[in-house]
């Protein structure tokens, strides 16, 4: 946490036509003083052990005073800030009040918790689909190389069978005409009285 000294010795680059010196030195008196007020609440009310210790003098402003407008909004923003810590010291008193740090940090791991295991759930949900996808992809893919294994053995056992009755027919053709050959043969013996036999 960056403490008042260091925010009141920050030193900035000046650059050609960059902003008013004066204007900037008064911003971080203002600042200085409202961030050592709201600096010493917290150290008031979260316990020393929570942020290294500091010296009066380190907090102390070596600027000038800022005036007029400014100086008023920064009375009024310490007196707000008083008003504040005024409020809540009965409940810290009662201690029914619990340092901020440590309420905003158990919130924190709540939330980071929770947002692990929205996160956990997501990817186990995203995980389960991805499987269902994966496991659905594979039955199609094996159901369509079953039927295309199955057309291809219908497609075969078609051809065989048209091999099969080409076969058949070509045999009976055959036949056909080695009948018809063997009955020109025997009718040609008979009407020429040449003997053929072996």
């Amino acid at each position: 946490m960056i403490t008042p000294l260091e925010l009141m010795n920050k030193e900035f680059t000046v650059r050609m036509r960059g902003y008013d010196r004066s204007e900037v030195d008064d911003f971080l008196s203002v600042l200085q003083k409202d961030y050592e007020t709201l600096f010493r609440y917290y150290r008031k009310t979260s316990g020393a052990d929570a942020i290294e210790p500091i010296e009066e003098e380190e907090v102390r402003e070596p600027a000038r005073e800022p005036q007029g407008k400014e100086a008023s909004e920064a009375r009024a923003r310490q007196l707000r800030a008083e008003a504040v810590l005024h409020e809540e010291a009965p409940a810290r008193q009662a201690g029914a009040w619990t340092r901020p740090a440590e309420h905003d940090l158990g919130e924190s791991v709540k939330e980071i918790l929770l947002m692990a295991q929205k996160a956990a759930e997501d990817a186990r949900t995203a995980a389960g689909a991805e499987a269902a996808a994966i496991v659905e992809k594979a039955r199609l893919d094996a159901s369509k190389a079953v039927y295309e294994a199955d057309e291809k053995v219908k497609a075969a056992e078609r051809r065989l069978a048209d091999l099969s009755a080409q076969e058949a027919s070509l045999r009976a053709r055959m036949k056909g005409f080695l009948e018809t050959y063997r009955q020109l043969i025997d009718d040609f013996e008979a009407t020429s009285g040449i003997d053929y036999s072996l």
